[in-house]
């Protein structure tokens, strides 16, 4: 089972690490069989998962701005990684551009795949295609009456999603 990894203590706790980081846990074992970065030395919080077919996996790599305001936690850039858990690798990776905005304050999983197969992240502010089998991505939609502060499904090519306590939607 590939498990991704962040920092964030919760509760008040202190940081007590740099950045986060993968596992692969072995339920026979019971036990991880494997801790770190899969060769990425800039991989930070790992906060999205999503299986890309072919026996790879896209993650966000990035840090949820609660943690630099609350925690003093160091900023990290927002990243899609497309890794191969088997051969323990980042396979292709790409900065998220800043102009998408921040992660959204409850980051929880941003990456989306709709009814038809195609694949889809949100920061607070961007909507953004991803083409499949890479790490090139697109711009769709930008938020409007307010950042996205959790994302939610996308259900035959509309994507729901919460602005503080307002449920909203979107048609993609």
């Amino acid at each position: 089972l590939l498990i991704g990894f962040n920092i964030e203590s919760g509760t008040g706790a202190p940081v007590r690490a740099a950045r986060g980081g993968f596992g692969l846990w072995d339920p026979q074992e019971e036990k991880a069989d494997y801790l770190g970065d899969f060769g990425d030395p800039a991989v930070a919080d790992i906060c999205s998962l999503l299986p890309a077919g072919n026996g790879l996996v896209y993650a966000i790599s990035g840090r949820n701005p609660r943690l630099m305001v609350h925690y003093s936690a160091n900023p990290a850039p927002t990243r899609l990684l497309l890794v191969d858990p088997v051969k323990r690798v980042v396979v292709d990776s790409a900065e998220i551009p800043e102009s998408f905005g921040p992660l959204p304050f409850e980051t929880g999983n941003i990456l989306r795949k709709d009814s038809d197969g195609q694949i889809y992240g949100a920061t607070s502010q961007t909507v953004f295609r991803i083409k499949a089998g890479t790490c090139a991505i697109e711009a769709v939609h930008r938020f409007t009456g307010g950042d996205a502060s959790v994302i939610g499904p996308i259900h035959q090519g509309r994507l729901y999603f919460a602005s503080i306590w307002r449920l909203r939607a979107l048609d993609l």
